[in-house]
Formats: C-alpha cells, structure tokens, sequence
C-alpha cells in the first residue's frame, strides 16, 4: 500500500534484468492494468509513467508480456532468426493488510496447462496464392470463385469443421481441470 505503480513496474523490470538480461527489453509497455468500474481502468495501468499509488481494495490484472523473443539456437534451422512473444497474467486484489491475494491462483500455470497448438494433430496444407490471370485463359467476368474445383469447397468446409471441434475439445478438457 503506498507504492506507486511505475516503482512497481521498474521492480518486475529489474527482476528481469538480474535474471536474464537479454529479456528485460523484450518487457511489454505496460505490465497491467486496474480492475473497476471499468474492466480496464487506464488510470491505473502499471507502466513506467503512472505514479499513481497502490490502495488497499484495489484490484489489478497484472500481465507480464514479453515480445519479440529470439529462439534459442537448439531449435531447428527454419526458427533461426525468428522471434516469439509470450504473456501470463494473473489477478490479484490489494487487502487491507498490506497483502497480495492471487485470486487466479488455483489456475494452472504450468506450460500444457497454458499452451496451445491447435495444428498438433492436424496436418498443415500449403494454399497456393491466387496470382491474377495467367497468360491464355480467358478472364473471369466479375465472377467471384470460392474454389477451382467442385469437391475443393467441401473439403474447406471439413476442415473447418474438423478444426471447430478439435477446439472444442481442447475447451472442454480445459474446463474440466479448472
């Protein structure tokens, strides 16, 4: 209690710093946010301009992110070069103590728990780009095509549905955890 929210953020950027300081300018612009009357209370973001200070009472979403990540040498040849971001967030609400309580605390954390990949199990398929009118053929008049082919909109269509029940799935294992 007391303490302003830009000390807050520049004590999650120094953690960050002693830990790997490769990462600590891969932090997010902000590190969260109030919870009020509105669910995003801008007055009370957690960055390193608000000098606001923390209250008893008060309740934050506070989301760590991290973005544009190097990939680690140890990973295949095709990620070399590329980044990923990353967040995890929990909510937690200021008592009057002068204490933390994790409201999210029963949710899991560890990484299958918060990690998907809808294409796991799916095998991916590589879509030629349409490149406008090839030299010979006759234009298409206006005409908007979903497919080239008859039997290729249908497939489109599994997939999708394919894919809308393999989330399902992963929603309902989900639920079923919590």
């Amino acid at each position: 209690i007391g303490t302003p929210l830009n000390s807050v953020y520049q004590a999650v950027q120094g953690h960050l710093a002693k830990k790997d300081s490769s990462l600590a300018g891969c932090l997010t612009n902000n590190i969260g946010f109030g919870i009020g009357l509105e669910f995003r209370e801008t007055v009370l973001l957690i960055n390193t301009k608000n000098s606001r200070k923390v209250e008893a009472g008060m309740t934050f979403n506070v989301a760590i992110g991290l973005n544009n990540i190097p990939y680690d040498g140890n990973l295949k040849k095709k990620l070399e070069g590329k980044t990923y971001s990353m967040m995890i967030a929990d909510t937690v609400y200021i008592n009057d103590k002068d204490e933390v309580d994790i409201l999210t605390q029963k949710v899991a954390k560890d990484y299958p728990s918060i990690s998907y990949n809808l294409d796991a199990d799916e095998e991916e398929e590589e879509e030629e780009e349409d490149e406008g009118p090839r030299r010979g053929t006759a234009p298409s008049r206006g005409v908007v095509k979903e497919s080239r082919l008859r039997g290729e909109s249908q497939k489109n269509e599994s997939n999708e549905k394919k894919r809308r029940a393999h989330q399902l799935e992963i929603m309902d294992d989900k639920q079923k955890e919590l």
